[in-house]
């Protein structure tokens, strides 16, 4: 996949391959995205802000996550929503969210 060119803040653009990015996660009105080899960079906009521009692969599980679902290792049970990264990281899955995720595992 070719990188995606991804606003940093009005300085300027940084091109990021978006095969990299294993999550990203609002903070406020930041974002902070979190890469495969365990960097993370602060973005100067919202969750929302990102939607259009990240591919399919990236799926909005919580208000606060969106997951790369390459990245995904296990999902959790129904009383446990959650799903677990190939880094060990648990991000919790909103119970709206939750049909979307069941749908996705039926398609690996």
């Amino acid at each position: 996949m070719t990188p995606t060119v991804l606003p940093i803040s009005w300085f300027g653009h940084k091109a990021i391959n978006t095969n990299n990015i294993l999550r990203l996660e609002a903070d406020r009105n930041y974002t902070l995205i979190f890469f495969a080899d365990g960097s993370k960079t602060l973005m100067a906009h919202t969750l929302a802000f990102y939607k259009t521009a990240l591919p399919p692969c990236f799926v909005r599980v919580h208000k606060s996550h969106h997951i790369n679902t390459e990245y995904v290792k296990s999902f959790g049970c129904r009383l446990r929503s959650e799903v677990e990264l190939i880094n060990g990281k648990r991000i919790p899955v909103a119970r709206r969210r939750w049909s979307a995720i069941k749908a996705f595992t039926k398609t690996i």
